[in-house]
């Protein structure tokens, strides 16, 4: 049995269904699995907060060994036999990021486990959004042109993929990384005021993600390791250190 619990608009789940339409008639179909009593339930959370699938699991105060993963292209993170994914949706213009909860119940069958590894794998969100793109490189933001991708991970290592969905898996990230940074801001805060950044750094009381001040010296006064924008680099900058566009002699 396969059941779908939405705490949002009933929109949202239409490609959930769309990709589960094989796996809901191969489990009903199976003979295995005709007596069988297993439920896989997916259940779609609003995610208002932007948080990181990590984030949101914490927020919710589970207590478990959760495990990185990825899903389409999206972070989650798995602790057992539920995965909780961070996934955006497209509407209207506007991205809503959702926490796409799938799990299986105890003591099922290996039919059951097997299912809920296929329905990971072939898992396929922002199916209205399927615009091939290319893969760029990452040093040089170049079109390799002859690379068609959809997302990062058809790319070579280190390169990206132009396309739109590959972007709005980008910006879902992005979010979820200011949500976490704001939510280290916010605890350090309580000494009574932010990072001042007042030595360390290239400009006085700036910093970003492709500077050495970066982890250097805003994250050893956080005591972290903040987290880098999935494509990390700036734009053209002749004259200039390629990736800071900094000039160490002129201090501009």
């Amino acid at each position: 049995m396969i059941k779908i619990f939405n705490d949002n608009n009933l929109v949202k789940l239409i490609s959930i269904i769309l990709v589960l339409g094989f796996f809901v008639f191969f489990l009903f179909s199976s003979q295995a699995a005709s007596s069988s009593s297993d439920a896989i339930a997916i259940r779609v959370i609003p995610n208002p907060n932007h948080y990181s699938a990590l984030r949101w699991y914490n927020e919710q105060e589970f207590y478990g060994s959760p495990q990185s993963l990825t899903v389409d292209g999206y972070e989650a993170v798995r602790d057992g036999r539920t995965v909780y994914v961070n996934a955006a949706n497209i509407s209207l213009g506007h991205l809503y990021t959702n926490i796409y909860l799938i799990s299986y119940n105890q003591k099922a069958e290996s039919a059951t486990v097997d299912i809920f590894s296929q329905i990971l794998s072939h898992w396929q969100f922002n199916t209205n959004i399927t615009s091939l793109g290319h893969c760029r490189y990452a040093a040089i933001g170049e079109d390799k042109n002859v690379i068609p991708c959809l997302r990062d991970n058809e790319c070579p290592a280190g390169d990206f993929c132009d396309s739109a969905k590959a972007r709005i898996i980008r910006d879902t990230r992005r979010l979820a990384d200011l949500a976490e940074i704001k939510f280290i801001l916010d605890n350090y805060k309580i000494v009574g005021y932010y990072p001042i950044l007042g030595a360390g750094t290239y400009l006085p009381h700036k910093t970003l993600s492709v500077w050495p001040s970066w982890q250097e010296t805003l994250g050893s006064e956080l005591k972290v390791t903040l987290p880098q924008d999935p494509v990390n680099k700036l734009g053209d900058c002749p004259g200039y250190n390629e990736i800071t566009c900094w000039d160490e002699e002129t201090k501009q």
